[in-house]
């Protein structure tokens, strides 16, 4: 494999390791072509990552565990959810959700209707829609008393 390295900003010139590389087949919700991605540690910043395009240099998602933020977080999928990912059993799939980082109008945020699903087996990932619409994708953790985290 060829050493890849990282161009977004949060983590440019960072090589890729083959092990941090994902298959996303049905690519993300509104980004349907990028199906490549690395998904590192943001070193400063833990226990955030860096999901980054390997298709779009320009193109990444900070992402974080959904249980760090909101311990009371229920993901709600329909049945056939997991089929991409060769449906594997719910507790051997890792659950994460975007991060919207925080600018001079924008507060930080978790979109928990979108969560990404990785199945760590067959190195494949896919985004679903919650079906619970209690689920935002503009949730603040400050604003409905979740804990927060620090780096």
């Amino acid at each position: 494999m060829n050493v890849e390295t990282i161009q977004h900003p949060l983590a440019a010139g960072r090589p890729v390791r083959e092990n941090e590389v994902w298959e996303f087949p049905e690519g993300l919700i509104g980004f349907p072509a990028l199906k490549r991605f690395a998904r590192v540690e943001l070193d400063e910043a833990p226990p955030f990552q860096l999901l980054a395009s390997l298709d779009e240099p320009a193109f990444a998602l900070v992402i974080v565990s959904p249980w760090i933020q909101v311990p009371d977080y229920e993901l709600v999928l329909a049945d056939d959810a997991l089929v991409p990912l060769g449906n594997p059993p719910v507790n051997d799939v890792e659950v994460a959700v975007s991060v919207v980082l925080p600018g001079p109008e924008t507060p930080y945020s978790l979109n928990l209707r979108a969560p990404l699903l990785f199945s760590a087996g067959r190195r494949l990932g896919l985004q679903r829609a919650s079906t619970d619409d209690r689920h935002s994708d503009r949730f603040r953790p400050e604003a409905s008393g979740a804990s927060s985290c620090s780096s």
